[in-house]
């Protein structure tokens, strides 16, 4: 299971920015035939960059906005501005599994093995404090209504996340 990133339009096409380490056959609230696989992203020369994109199947639509702070929609905001996070600055996140919440950005730009990987993840940033768990990937991170980035994994001292400028326009 993972969380659904920012709106994106891609070759036209309007869908969901999630992670690319989530399976390619994702499901909309646990329903088929919303979402199907577009494009995993472009790997960095040193490893992995874990974004992937799924296009909105017809007749269902994309809302251009992100899920902040709530469960509802009512708690949904609009991306006003798109922009890499900077090391000392406010990160807030959403995730299926934690909902929301904020920390600070410790490192950015630099790429991680995990445990459970043989592939490095580039593109990253980090945080002070680990505030995600499993099913958060992909989610977005966000400080106010900027995008900043989507959620790629964590250890037992900080959270990682996928830099927003690692997908393309």
């Amino acid at each position: 299971e993972c969380t659904a990133g920012f709106t994106a339009v891609r070759n036209g096409n309007a869908g969901v920015l999630t992670a690319k380490h989530c399976a390619n056959d994702v499901n909309y609230n646990f329903e088929p035939n919303v979402l199907t696989f577009g494009a995993g992203a472009s790997d960095a020369p040193n490893g992995m960059i874990d974004l992937q994109f799924n296009r909105t199947l017809a007749p269902h639509s994309t809302n251009s906005q992100f899920r902040a702070t709530g469960r509802t929609s009512a708690d949904d905001r609009t991306v006003t501005q798109v922009a890499n996070p900077t090391v000392g600055g406010i990160v807030c996140k959403w995730g299926e599994v934690t909902g929301y919440n904020c920390t600070t950005v410790q490192g950015v730009d630099f790429c991680v093995v995990f445990d459970y990987d043989i592939h490095a993840r580039c593109g990253l940033a980090s945080t002070v404090s680990p505030i995600i768990a499993p099913g958060d990937s992909g989610g977005p991170w966000f400080f106010a209504s900027t995008a900043r980035g989507t959620t790629t994994g964590g250890n037992n001292s900080t959270s990682y996340f996928t830099q927003i400028g690692r997908a393309k326009t």
